[in-house]
């Protein structure tokens, strides 16, 4: 992304490779903090990337959008959406080899941060080429996927997936170098 040279076809090799992978991974049993807990977990490590009246706007939101997600999370949990994904599937994680998209560096040690529901592992992806600056490639690999797995009612939670995915970055940006300018990237997207 970064160099300009991810095209459509690779996109779409992935959302192939990626619903594939959430259509058979085993089912799993869902972690024992909701996403707005975690959401706002990520967001209190994120502490000044913003200031405080905007850190406090965002903590709102996010209570409002789990509580407005939170029947559809706990009706998509026990209807089987809840996978083991990789949890981690940023593009740093990603390449071609071959020409094949892979993933690697999956949270193999955290079964809590693996095993969730299919909609937030492809949001780290989408949130990321979006931040990354190819929004249109963002899209195209949630429309592929989406197509692919028929994970259409999923939809309504995409926005908090996004944000949490978002701070979570960002947080990881911080925690390695204070001054990131990725950091600040991720938390203005």
């Amino acid at each position: 992304a970064a160099r300009g040279t991810l095209d459509a076809e690779v996109v779409d090799r992935l959302a192939r490779r990626l619903a594939t992978f959430h259509l058979e991974g085993a089912r799993g049993a869902p972690g024992p903090e909701d996403l707005g807990a975690r959401a706002l977990a990520a967001l209190r490590g994120a502490f000044g990337l913003w200031p405080a009246s905007e850190q406090a706007r965002l903590a709102r939101w996010i209570g409002e959008e789990a509580e407005l997600v939170a029947p559809l999370w706990h009706a998509r949990a026990g209807a089987g959406h809840v996978r083991e994904g990789d949890g981690d599937l940023h593009l740093a994680n990603l390449l071609t080899l071959d020409g094949e998209v892979m993933a690697f560096d999956a949270v193999e040690f955290d079964a809590a941060l693996r095993c969730i529901d299919v909609i937030e592992d492809i949001a780290f992806t989408v949130m990321d080429l979006v931040a990354r600056g190819v929004p249109a490639l963002a899209w195209r690999l949630l429309d592929g996927w989406l197509q692919l797995t028929g994970e259409y009612e999923g939809v309504p939670g995409l926005r908090l997936c996004l944000a949490y995915r978002a701070l979570v970055r960002a947080l990881a940006c911080q925690l390695r170098e204070p001054h990131c300018a990725d950091a600040q990237r991720y938390a203005e997207r």
